[in-house]
C-alpha cells in the first residue's frame, strides 16, 4: 500500500525500507501484531495474535550513505531502545540534529525515556521529557 501511494502520487523524495529497525542490520526477528493494529517487535509489549518474522536493520545502516539528517522521528512500539542503540554512530557524528522519541513504554517497569535520556545526554543531547514520556532531544 506505501509503495503504491508513492506512486501514484510520484514522490520521488521517499524510499520505502522493507526492515524492522532494531540495534543491528540483517537479524530475523518476530514482529508481534494484534488485531486492532497494534505491533511491536517486543512481545511483553501487546496482546499478539499473529507473529511475522522480519529482517531487522539499524538507522546507523540506513543513512550511512544519506549523511546526517535535520530530525529523527522514533516511534517503534518500545522497540526505542534498540532502535537509539543502533544508532549510536548518527548521534555521535552529528550536529544540530533533533530527536522525538516515544518514550512512554514500559520495559521492566522503566519507561523508555528514562532508559535512554543517559544514551542521549553521553552524546551531548539536551533532553527534554514530557509528562507522558514523549521525548525531544537537541544538540547545537
Amino acid at each position: 500500500m506505501l509503495k503504491h501511494n508513492i506512486f501514484v502520487n510520484n514522490l520521488a523524495n521517499i524510499t520505502p525500507i522493507p526492515r524492522a529497525i532494531w540495534h543491528n542490520a540483517q537479524e530475523t526477528l518476530i514482529f508481534y501484531t494484534s488485531q486492532r493494529q497494534a505491533n511491536s517487535l517486543k512481545s511483553e509489549i501487546i496482546d499478539a495474535v499473529d507473529e511475522i518474522p522480519v529482517q531487522t536493520i539499524s538507522v546507523d545502516s540506513i543513512l550511512k550513505n544519506f549523511g546526517c539528517p535535520n530530525l529523527i522521528s522514533l516511534t517503534v512500539n518500545g522497540a526505542e531502545v534498540e532502535a537509539v542503540h543502533g544508532m549510536e554512530v548518527t548521534l555521535s557524528q552529528c550536529q544540530q540534529m533533533r530527536l522525538s522519541i516515544a518514550g512512554w513504554y514500559t520495559r521492566d517497569g522503566k519507561r523508555i525515556c528514562d532508559i535512554i535520556t543517559p544514551s542521549l545526554k553521553e552524546c551531548d543531547f539536551q533532553v527534554a521529557v514530557g509528562k507522558l514520556g514523549g521525548v525531544f532531544a537537541w544538540k547545537e
